[in-house]
């Protein structure tokens, strides 16, 4: 399997930074929008949430595949059979901020938006 150098790049500054960041290890009830972005379309869902974490909530809803990167937890690799690859990946963000830590680590709170955005690789043409 070959793996793209930006990609590796990307997780290794992803892992850093979750170094530095603390999971949300709240266990609160209630209600998140879950937003799926790729090329060309938008989808937004309101889900209710109980001590899931947001890639719990996503593969509830939709086919998922993931890789687990150990130290650092699962990262997003397909949604809906739209997959990373060479020059896009899947980027998760909390609240419209790039998150620092894996999507199998964050447990969301009541209110959050929860967005996975197909992105192109960054420097890639």
């Amino acid at each position: 399997m070959r793996i793209n150098r930006a990609l590796i790049l990307i997780l290794l500054l992803l892992a850093l930074s979750a170094g530095c960041s603390k999971g949300n290890n709240s266990s609160e009830s209630g209600e998140v929008t879950l937003v799926i972005s790729t090329i060309g379309k938008t989808t937004s869902e309101n889900l209710t949430i109980s001590n899931s974490t947001a890639l719990q909530i996503l593969e509830h809803s939709h086919a998922v595949e993931s890789v687990a990167y150990p130290a650092i937890g699962k990262f997003v690799k397909c949604i809906d059979r739209v997959c990373s690859d060479s020059s896009y990946f899947w980027a998760f963000y909390i609240n419209g901020n790039l998150s620092s830590i894996a999507a199998s680590s964050y447990i969301p709170r009541k209110g959050d938006i929860l967005e996975f955005k197909y992105e192109k690789i960054a420097g890639y043409r």
